[in-house]
This record gives C-alpha cells, structure tokens and sequence, in this order.
C-alpha cells in the first residue's frame, strides 16, 4: 500500500478562481513545433474564448526540451517562471527537487478526485514517495500497445 502522504503536501487553491475578480492570467511555456505547436495554440484559442475568468498566454520557449529546460532553470532564481510547463517526462524529478511545482496530488486531494480513473502504470511513473506530479501529456513511452497475434 501507497503510504498517505495528504499532511505533507502544500495546500492546493483549487477554488481560487471562484473568488478571483477580473481576468486571471496563466503563461503557459512549452516546447513543440509543426502540427503539434498549430494544435496546441488552436487549444489555448478556443479555451480563452470560451470563457472569460481565464486567459492562457502559450510561450515557446525554445526548439528542444533542453533549450526549454535551460530557460526554465535559468528563471529559477528569480522566480519568472511560468504558471504551467510542458516539461519532457524525464525532468519530473529535477522539477520536483527545484521546489517549484505542485504535487498534482495535493490538487487531486484538494478537489476529491482519486487516481483510480488513471492508467496505474502511469500513476506510478509519475508518483514520488506516494505523491503524484505532473506528468507529461503523452505517456506513449510508458505504454507499448502490441497486437500478440503478430508476434
């Protein structure tokens, strides 16, 4: 069994927005190009014009995840980091050391939500001492899909 770690992680304001007045503003900072950067800035498009408490600003920050990890790092110390990173999975745990991001299990806790609803190879990829954290928005390299007929 996970061992509980819900005292130790920090608050997560996750109906912040409810007492928010005016527009909120969240920078998003990622990495991708071609097909991939046209989807993502449709996406932040159509989110910003469906509502109005929030507005999404998607920032590239570079043509690789290392040049976008660099940015990232660099800003550390003044603390002008994005809300939001798009990070490559493989930087979870420096992200996680840097002290910089929010374990997604306090927000997940904050709201109620289990990770039951969640694949648990990639609940448990992305878990560090029975917290999860962000995870990539593709788990492709976690999960391999075969058809055992054709092997």
């Amino acid at each position: 069994a996970e061992p509980d770690v819900s005292s130790d992680l920090p608050p997560c304001p996750v109906d912040a927005i409810d007492t928010a007045t005016g527009t909120t503003e969240v920078t998003l900072w990622y990495q991708l190009s071609g097909n991939a950067d046209d989807v993502l800035k449709a996406m932040v498009a159509d989110y910003n014009a469906s509502q109005t408490k929030v507005k999404v600003t998607a920032e590239e920050q570079g043509a690789s995840y290392d040049e976008l990890l660099n940015k990232y790092t660099q800003a550390i110390p003044s603390s002008d980091l994005p809300d939001i990173v798009v990070a490559e999975d493989t930087n979870t745990q420096f992200l996680i050391d840097s002290g910089t991001v929010l374990p997604a299990q306090a927000c997940f806790d904050a709201a109620g939500v289990s990770t039951d609803q969640f694949n648990p190879a990639s609940v448990n990829h992305y878990s560090t001492d029975g917290a999860l954290w962000p995870g990539t928005v593709s788990t492709s390299d976690l999960l391999t899909y075969y058809n055992k007929n054709h092997l």
